[in-house]
C-alpha cells in the first residue's frame, strides 16, 4: 500500500461520504470495483480495499440520522 493511498471525505451539503483513489500503483477498490484515480460515494457496509487483495481492507460503516453524522468507522477485515 502506498503512503498516501486514498482520501475519504464527507460532503456536508449532500450528507454522504466519498472515497478517492490517489493514482496509486495497486489501486483502491470498493466492493471489488477498481476506482483507478476516480471518486465514488460510500454507503454503510461497503468494503474498501487498498490494493486488489489487500494488504489492507476495511468495511466502511456510517450512521447518519436526520442529516447528522452520528458515527463513522472503518474496520479492518483481516
Amino acid at each position: 500500500m502506498d503512503y498516501r493511498h486514498a482520501v475519504i471525505e464527507y460532503d456536508v451539503d449532500q450528507c454522504f461520504f466519498t472515497v478517492t483513489d490517489l493514482g496509486t500503483r495497486h489501486g483502491t477498490y470498493v466492493n471489488g470495483g477498481l476506482l483507478n484515480n476516480t471518486t465514488v460515494a460510500l454507503a454503510s457496509g461497503n468494503v474498501v480495499c487498498f490494493g486488489e487483495f489487500g494488504p489492507e481492507s476495511a468495511v466502511f460503516e456510517v450512521n447518519i440520522t436526520d442529516n447528522e453524522v452520528k458515527a463513522v468507522t472503518l474496520n479492518e477485515t483481516k
